[in-house]
């Protein structure tokens, strides 16, 4: 097995891997302390742990624990971006996650309140997992999903995230 470890991120997507357009397999690993935090200007934070932008991602018996998307805020609107998946977030690519558990994941938007005012950013959507585009596909077998949340005045403080339909889970 293999750890990624409290890797900061810093590009906004995929604190320990952002995948664009590859095939990717991990097993027996664990996703631990990993941040995905959007940069200055609002920009939105977008899988914690893991961003698949295109391509096909399994995982196979892996834990997704206390990872988190932040959103930055914006000086001159106090608003900020949005966070979207706090383990996993997957855009336009094929995921199939199985044996696998999300605990204690966080999606926080940027606000002004990140800085000390009362005012919230964007959504905050999916504090496990968040599927944020209607091409995208995420497959769930055999997994646990506990504990994850979101904050900011508009969230979900749901789980998971979809578009127009939840997840397939078996």
């Amino acid at each position: 097995g293999m750890t990624f470890l409290g890797s900061p991120g810093g590009f906004a997507r995929g604190g320990a891997l952002c995948l664009i357009g590859s095939t990717t397999s991990v097993s027996r690993c664990s996703f631990l302390g990993n941040i995905a935090e959007g940069g200055n200007g609002g920009v939105n934070g977008e899988g914690g742990a893991v961003w698949v932008g295109s391509g096909d991602f399994r995982a196979d018996k892996c834990m997704w624990l206390s990872n988190g998307a932040y959103g930055h805020y914006r000086n001159s609107v106090l608003s900020g971006g949005g966070a979207f998946g706090g383990g996993l977030c997957v855009s336009t690519g094929k995921v199939v996650v199985s044996s696998s558990s999300f605990v204690g994941n966080l999606a926080a938007p940027g606000g002004a309140d990140r800085i000390g005012l009362d005012l919230h950013g964007e959504s905050g959507l999916g504090g496990a997992m968040a599927l944020i585009h209607k091409d995208g596909t995420l497959i769930l077998v055999n997994s646990t999903v506990s504990s994850n949340r979101t904050e900011a005045a508009y969230s979900s403080n749901r789980d998971y995230d979809y578009g127009t339909s939840p997840p397939d889970c078996t």
